[in-house]
């Protein structure tokens, strides 16, 4: 992204940014989800109860880009046994 926005001499400028994390989620509102374990053989240390949307803003400040996170669509697994 910091890429994109920099080649197309877009920086200063604010982007809204929508993502969908297909992992299992308890939703605290529209831009706040964490994570409650993984799945599909993924793992990563750190992330496990963390709100992955405050993770994902975090890390896009690292390289820079001013993108503001609008909203995280969950994909919720729902086990009833």
């Amino acid at each position: 992204m910091a890429d994109f926005i920099h080649d197309r001499e877009l920086v200063g400028e604010k982007f809204p940014l929508g993502f969908t994390f297909s992992f299992p989620l308890e939703q605290e509102g529209l831009a706040k989800a964490k994570l409650t374990h993984w799945t599909k053989g993924f793992s990563c240390s750190g992330v496990e109860g963390e709100d992955v949307v405050d993770l994902l803003r975090k890390a896009i400040a690292k390289r820079g880009p001013d993108l503001n996170v609008k909203c995280q669509r969950a994909m919720i697994k729902l086990d009833f046994f």
